[in-house]
């Protein structure tokens, strides 16, 4: 057994968005995750506080309201400007240590179980727990080797699951720039619909 910490390090590269306005940003915020775990891209002068910069193989585990599981396995390329919220820890993974092995700990139903043992704050809606006490959490320490075999097996699966989410938001974008289009052609849907029925279709 070993800390959260012996395998995963916190990035702490802050930034302050709103000192380049005009820049657009990714950024990773608790909205964000709730709406489907997909960044908003907003301009520099739209984020007002400062936040942390985004490297690319990190994981995000939420602070805020931890009976929540926000963990974010995050998909981003090293030339993009990500910034995520404060209410987020980025971890990176210690080596040996993968991405897979990362994510998949803070998901865990027994860490859930001791990281809301963590929680401050007197309003139900604004619990949270502290960087230093999620890093000082029990979790397993597994040998490099198991390590290497676990990686083979989920590294495949997690990224299949960006693949699918980055689809996802693909054909979401496609029907939205459609359907419009769809409906501005109405005499076009009932001729359709029309041909549809006098074939019994």
């Amino acid at each position: 057994m070993g800390r959260l910490g012996d395998v995963a390090e916190q990035a702490r590269n802050n930034v302050s968005p709103f000192s380049a306005p005009d820049t657009l940003f990714l950024h990773f915020s608790i909205p964000a995750f709730d709406e489907g775990q997909w960044p908003k891209l907003e301009s520099g002068a739209d984020i007002k506080s400062q936040k942390t910069l985004v490297p690319p193989g990190v994981v995000l585990l939420s602070k805020l309201n931890p009976e929540i599981n926000r963990v974010w396995l995050v998909d981003v390329r090293p030339q993009d400007r990500v910034v995520r919220s404060t209410e987020f820890l980025v971890l990176r993974p210690r080596s040996p240590y993968g991405r897979s092995f990362q994510y998949c700990t803070p998901r865990s139903e027994g860490f859930r179980r001791e990281i809301e043992g963590l929680v401050t704050g007197t309003s139900k809606s604004h619990q949270r727990a502290q960087a230093g006490a999620i890093l000082g959490l029990a979790t397993l320490k597994p040998s490099e080797a198991l390590v290497r075999a676990f990686e083979g097996v989920a590294g495949p699966l997690l990224e299949r699951t960006l693949q699918c989410r980055c689809e996802s938001r693909t054909l979401a974008a496609l029907r939205d720039a459609l359907l419009p289009k769809l409906i501005r052609e109405e005499p076009r849907v009932k001729d359709a619909e029309r041909f549809l029925k006098e074939r019994g279709l």
